[in-house]
């Protein structure tokens, strides 16, 4: 999927007619946007890795508390 909107997007830049000083920030933004988009999915990839041993036990808040509790 990345490759196929790169070429896409290249297609659509081609046929612009900018300034250097244009297509270098353009350029610019297309990297900082495709970095910001490869972090999100590798956020949700390891959130997705964390959160499965944490609710692996699928407690509920009416069976009860994991934690001892002490009474005095």
């Amino acid at each position: 999927m990345m490759t196929s909107c790169e070429a896409h997007l290249l297609k659509a830049v081609e046929s612009l007619t900018l300034s250097p000083e244009e297509y270098e920030a353009l350029y610019s933004f297309i990297g900082y946007y495709k970095n910001f988009c490869q972090a999100v999915m590798h956020y949700s990839t390891a959130m997705d890795t964390l959160r499965t041993p944490l609710f692996s036990n699928n407690l509920h808040p009416s069976q009860g508390s994991c934690h001892e509790q002490r009474t005095t």
